[in-house]
C-alpha cells in the first residue's frame, strides 16, 4: 500500500540556553527586591517572635557575650546563636540600625532563589527553563514570600536545606568528597540556625 520507507518524525533539537533562564535572575532578583522594598517600608517588627530575637541580638551586642545568647539577663537557649551572630555581626559593619537585620532572612532567601535555580540545573541540565523557572514558583508561593520578609530563623534554615541538597547533587554528579564537605557544611549550619529538632 505504502512504499515510502517508515522514518520517524523529525525531531528539532533542545536549545542550550532559554532565555528564561537567561534572565531568570535578573527577573526573580527584581521582584525579590521589589518584595523587600515593600516589606521594609511598610511593615514594622512584628510583635513576640521579632521583637524578641532583636532583644536578644541586641542584648548579646550590649553584653558582649556572643556565645550564650540572653533576653532579660536570663539564658536564651530556646534557639541557636547563627541569626543573633548574623545580627550582630552586621551593626559592627554597619553600625545599630533597624534595616540590618531585617534583611539578614531576606538574604537568605535571595540565597535560597540561586541555589534552587542551581539544584534544577544539576538535576535537569538538558532542561534549561526548568532552572530558569524554579525560582520563578518558589518566589511565587505564599508562605515563602511572606515568611522571607520575616526576621526569623525559617529562611536561614531553608538556605541550609538548599544547600546540603546541592552538596548532595555535587556529590552524584560530580565529586563526592566535594559534595559530601558541602553537605555538612550545610548540615552544621542548618543546627546552628535552627537546631537539631
Amino acid at each position: 500500500m505504502n512504499d515510502l520507507p517508515q522514518t520517524d518524525p523529525p525531531t528539532r533539537p533542545l536549545p542550550n540556553k532559554h532565555w528564561l533562564a537567561t534572565l531568570s535572575p535578573l527577573i526573580w532578583g527584581g521582584l525579590w527586591l521589589l518584595l523587600m522594598a515593600t516589606a521594609l517600608e511598610t511593615r514594622p517588627f512584628l510583635p513576640v517572635d521579632e521583637t524578641r530575637y532583636l532583644a536578644v541580638a541586641w542584648e548579646m551586642w550590649n553584653g558582649g557575650d556572643y556565645l550564650v545568647p540572653h533576653l532579660n539577663g536570663e539564658t536564651y537557649s530556646h534557639k541557636p546563636p547563627l541569626l543573633f551572630w548574623l545580627m550582630t555581626a552586621g551593626w559592627s559593619v554597619f553600625g545599630i540600625n533597624d534595616w540590618w537585620p531585617r534583611l539578614v532572612a531576606p538574604l537568605f532567601g535571595l540565597a535560597s532563589l540561586f541555589l534552587t535555580a542551581r539544584a534544577a540545573r544539576w538535576l535537569w541540565p538538558e532542561l534549561p527553563i526548568i532552572s530558569g523557572a524554579a525560582p520563578l514558583i518558589l518566589l511565587g508561593g505564599v508562605f515563602w514570600s511572606l515568611f522571607v520578609t520575616l526576621t526569623m530563623f525559617d529562611m536561614i534554615l531553608s538556605f541550609c536545606a538548599l544547600l546540603a541538597i546541592n552538596g548532595l547533587l555535587h556529590a552524584w554528579r560530580r565529586s563526592a568528597v566535594g559534595g559530601f564537605v558541602i553537605f555538612a557544611l550545610a548540615v552544621g549550619l542548618g543546627i546552628l540556625a535552627k537546631g537539631p529538632a
